[in-house]
Formats: structure tokens, C-alpha cells, sequence
């Protein structure tokens, strides 16, 4: 993933929830080189379901995508980055962008 596209969306979602539309969206640093991206349901008991939360990591120059946690699918993921999974990751990490950035036009 584009370190561009993550910044620019970095500049109109901060470290807080924000809810937009549907549900509350937020992008938020880890630390130096690991990154958190979020959309979150509202649940009826005032707190917020994630659905997915992904954590992203720059390595080379672009951002990877290292676990992925969906609390709103049955049975819920929790999915670490392995050879196997890693077509996965990167295709729910594209999802989550694009609804990122629709959700801001």
C-alpha cells in the first residue's frame, strides 16, 4: 500500500474515532513504523464493535498489511501475516482504504 494514500487519509481521519455516515472511522499511530486502520460499528450498549481493524507496518517503502481483527464477522478473525495469507490481508486492506476514501467525497 501507497505511503501517500495512507498519509492523505492520516490528514482527514485522526487518532480518534470519528463517526461519518455509517459507522466511526480512525487511523492511528503505533509507533515509529506500525500504523492502525479502523472502521467500527456502534454497538447498542454505547461502546463500538471493529470491523476490521488492521495493522499496517512500513517496510521498503510502503505500508503492509500484519494482522487484521474483524470483531463483527461470526466466527470473528484474528488473522497474523503468513506466507499463506498474505493475498488476503492485502485485499482487506485495500477494501478498508477505498471505503476511507469514499466516505470522505
Amino acid at each position: 500500500m501507497d505511503i501517500q494514500r495512507i498519509k492523505q487519509l492520516e490528514i482527514l481521519f485522526g487518532n480518534e474515532k470519528q463517526f461519518f455516515v455509517d459507522g466511526y472511522y480512525r487511523i492511528r499511530s503505533l509507533d515509529d513504523k506500525q500504523k492502525e486502520i479502523a472502521y467500527l460499528l456502534p454497538d447498542a450498549c454505547g461502546a463500538s464493535v471493529v470491523h476490521p481493524r488492521i495493522t499496517i507496518e512500513e517496510v521498503d517503502g510502503s505500508f503492509i498489511p500484519v494482522k487484521l481483527i474483524d470483531m463483527a464477522t461470526s466466527p470473528t478473525q484474528l488473522v497474523y501475516r503468513k506466507e499463506d495469507n498474505v493475498v488476503f490481508l492485502e485485499d482487506k486492506l485495500e477494501e478498508l482504504v477505498i471505503r476511507f476514501e469514499q466516505i470522505n467525497q
